[in-house]
């Protein structure tokens, strides 16, 4: 199955953590598609009992040869064993248990299932919200505390919405996952979301102590290589998204320091920047050229400019700031606008990047990024105590004790407050 290629070989990356991730999704839309909605809890709860189980024999025993293959085979006999407990469709189980004795599934059909579940999800019944939310859950892995962050909503929020799509996709035929995707482009642009903000989540991570989390991206670039393998050549889109991912995983490795602290971009090695990544994000990018703009080739774009430039002071920033703006046409976005007030501030002056920043305060007030951005181009400007008191709003603003890190960094570099002469 496909993985971005290796820094130094080229080989496909794997890593227990990633393993699990991409397993995750693996084996539940294929066990949820055998099965059905219905016994959605019993396929959750032989998930985690083989996840644990794996836990406890891998690391005397060794890796499996098909690690995939046996958290599948122990996910299905202890989900056939839930099933006989519970005395559900007992004779369906046993009839399904004896034609079946062992599962060794191919790889078309576990990508294929895994296709299937992100396209029916996104079930026009269901809102964007909700169908972003259960696949971030059911295809990525991902806890509800994740998911919370990258949809900036609440836990609670998340739980409820996780609770009525269960419910949701109960009251749908069996056979609801049997799509032709292909046939199915009004459900593309939330699958192309879905995937983004996989990317997303991996890139600034919410869970621990790390503020990046690899295994996160490469799942999502695994499963947007599997979408553009199935309909790539048909929408273009795709394959912005796949040359987006591509340029900014090329810098992942030069975002933390030997310390394990954040880089910020203007001080990052852009030596160590993967060239082959980036390659790979320009090959992409350049074969697909759109008749129509969409967000994930502006955004492409916008990534692959960085990686040209020799040194964050010869960016191209006043050709960023337009490519902002044809975003900004496309999507009205507090967080667009955001970043392209950063590009003004860099081509026009930070002064002009301030007052944009200021007209966002309704909008972006609960986002931390705003508040650091903001407490940037007050430091650069000379302005301490405004830049201090943005910094100790966005601690407040985020639990990760990672972002916390950094913005105490921020902090510690702005110097006293000087009296006015």
């Amino acid at each position: 199955m496909p993985h971005p290629p290796n820094p130094s070989s080229a080989q496909p990356i794997f890593s227990t953590e990633h393993l699990f991730r991409e397993t995750y999704g693996e084996v539940f839309s294929l066990l949820y598609r055998r099965y059905g909605p219905a016994h959605q809890e019993s396929i959750e709860d032989a998930l985690q009992e083989a996840f644990y189980a794996a836990l406890k024999v891998w690391p005397t025993k060794g890796l499996p040869q098909k690690p995939q293959a046996w958290l599948l085979t122990v996910a299905q006999h202890k989900l056939l064993n839930h099933l006989k407990r519970s005395n559900l469709h007992q004779a369906a189980v046993q009839q399904y248990a004896q034609e079946n004795p062992a599962i060794a599934p191919g790889e078309g059909e576990t990508q294929e299932s895994q296709l299937q579940l992100l396209f029916a999800c996104c079930h026009p019944k269901l809102s964007e919200s909700a169908q972003i939310i259960f696949a971030l859950k059911h295809l990525g892995g991902f806890g509800v505390e994740e998911i919370a962050q990258g949809v900036q909503q609440s836990k609670e929020a998340v739980y409820k919405s996780l609770q009525r799509s269960k419910k949701f996709f109960q009251t749908l035929s069996p056979d609801f996952m049997e799509l032709d995707i292909q046939a199915s482009p009004d459900r593309l642009q939330n699958v192309l979301r879905i995937l983004y903000l996989l990317f997303n989540e991996g890139y600034d991570t919410t869970q621990g102590n790390s503020l990046l989390n690899r295994d996160i991206c490469l799942e999502a670039v695994r499963l947007t290589h599997l979408l553009q393998e199935k309909v790539g050549q048909q929408r273009l889109e795709v394959r912005h998204l796949l040359a987006l991912q591509y340029f900014q995983l090329s810098r992942f490795e030069t975002r933390l320091d030997d310390q394990g602290r954040f880089v910020p971009l203007s001080r990052q090695d852009r030596s160590q920047w993967n060239k082959p990544l980036i390659s790979r994000g320009y090959h992409f990018l350049k074969e697909a050229f759109p008749r129509q703009l969409n967000p994930y080739y502006l955004q492409a774009c916008i990534a692959g400019l960085h990686a040209a430039a020799p040194t964050y002071a010869q960016t191209d920033w006043c050709a960023i700031k337009r490519l902002y703006d044809l975003l900004l046409q496309q999507n009205n976005s507090f967080i667009i606008a955001l970043n392209r007030a950063i590009a003004v501030a860099e081509c026009d002056g930070v002064a002009q990047g301030i007052n944009l920043l200021l007209d966002l305060k309704e909008a972006a007030a609960h986002y931390y990024l705003y508040h650091i951005a903001l407490g940037d181009l007050y430091h650069r400007n000379r302005q301490p105590a405004q830049a201090k008191a943005c910094y100790q709003t966005a601690l407040r603003l985020t639990s990760s004790p990672a972002r916390q890190e950094i913005i105490q960094q921020k902090q510690e570099q702005v110097p006293t407050t000087q009296p006015e002469a």
